[in-house]
């Protein structure tokens, strides 16, 4: 049987390696890196520019808000999580059906990858260059980086002498106004995911379009308790008859069961019979030793033969807020030579002048020793550990 996900890579690795090689006049090679430039599409950012030259300034502000925001956000649960033995960061790398990476690497299907990554550096880098052209800073080339065949990142390409030119605010908004663009598009797909998807908090979802909640999962049942000892397992969609049909339905049903209890519990694999005892916080109602119990949604059943492209498409909007948040928050964090830590740079050239790149320098070094102690160390002493 022919793996379509396998045929669709081959297609997408060979349109990479075409366009390649149709710019390779344009291309500079190291160590299997690839930078592509080109030069069509500047003037769309110079439209953007003029247009809302009005509003871009105010943005800017924003901008310059919402990146040190960010900044001690990271910071903050860098070093909190840490402190917890967690991690507050992971490495996303794109993966097929049946491969897995070892912790820290998150593998992330490799289509919702590729249009993840994307859609990522199209509005950063673009934002980048439209703030750089409302103040008259050209832009040489658009860029793309790839690893071999695969794309990996993307960069406008402005005038750097003029960029110098610039003052500390207009250079401010120029930086931070890609991870700003990343952290609204990150905001945009969590609003749209919130109001489609039935959640704990919207048992129906705001706009119950597509999906509806069909029962209560649960990762593990507790040992010698009640569901373990008679091996409860599937979605719960009634108890005694009574329709189950969110995490609110179950807790209603059991509060209003007497501990001792002699219940039924019906589930996609089968039905159950137990007796429930009473709760663990001594509050009134019935407890059967479940954990991590969570509202189930599925697609309504008169879209079932939408099922799989809807999944697909709740799937990279999933993706496409993690990934955008992720980098968000990343790129603003004090470390040459990402934005943050550009941008941190300005602010310390203000005030403290020449002193300001021995600053910066230590500043990224002892970040960037954090984030890969964060990324990389606590998963490798959790494996020691074991």
């Amino acid at each position: 049987m022919v793996n379509l996900e396998i045929v669709s890579l081959l297609i997408f690795f060979a349109l990479v390696s075409l366009l390649l090689l149709k710019n390779r006049k344009n291309i500079t090679y190291n160590n299997g890196i690839s930078i592509i430039r080109w030069n069509r599409g500047k003037e769309i950012l110079d439209v953007i520019a003029n247009k809302f030259q009005a509003i871009l300034p105010g943005i800017g502000i924003l901008s310059i808000a919402v990146g040190i925001l960010s900044t001690f956000l990271g910071l903050y649960f860098i070093i909190q999580l840490s402190l917890q033995f967690q991690q507050a960061f992971g490495l996303a790398l794109p993966s097929v059906t049946g491969v897995s990476y070892p912790a820290p690497i998150v593998g992330v299907p490799f289509w919702y990858w590729i249009i993840g990554i994307f859609i990522i550096i199209f509005f950063h880098e673009s934002m980048h260059g439209i703030f750089a052209r409302l103040y008259n800073v050209k832009i040489k080339s658009y860029g793309l980086i790839t690893f071999l065949v695969l794309p990996i990142g993307a960069f406008v390409d402005p005038d750097e002498k003029q960029l110098k030119k610039l003052s500390t605010l207009k250079k401010l908004r120029i930086l931070s106004a890609g991870s700003f663009i990343n952290i609204v598009l990150a905001m945009i797909f969590l609003i749209f995911l919130i109001s489609f998807l039935p959640t704990d908090f919207f048992p129906e979802g705001l706009f119950p379009i597509f999906y509806e909640t069909k029962g209560v999962i649960f990762s593990e049942s507790v040992k010698d308790l009640p569901a373990y000892n008679v091996g409860l397992n599937g979605t719960i969609y009634a108890i005694n008859g009574k329709e189950v049909k969110t995490i609110q339905d179950l807790s209603r049903i059991l509060n209003d069961t007497e501990p001792g209890s002699e219940i039924q519990v019906s589930t996609t694999k089968g039905i159950f019979t137990l007796k429930t005892i009473s709760r663990p916080d001594d509050k009134s109602g019935s407890y059967i030793g479940i954990s991590n119990a969570a509202t189930h949604a599925g697609i309504k059943d008169s879209l079932k033969m939408y099922e799989a492209p809807l999944n697909w498409l709740f799937g990279l909007i999933v993706w496409l807020y993690i990934l955008n948040f992720g980098v968000g928050f990343a790129n603003m964090l004090p470390i040459k030579p990402l934005d943050g830590g550009l941008f941190y740079e300005e602010i310390l050239k203000k005030y403290f002048g020449n002193k300001s790149k021995k600053l910066i320098k230590f500043i990224s070094i002892a970040v960037a020793l954090l984030l890969l102690f964060n990324i990389f160390g606590i998963p490798a002493i959790k494996y020691l550990m074991r």
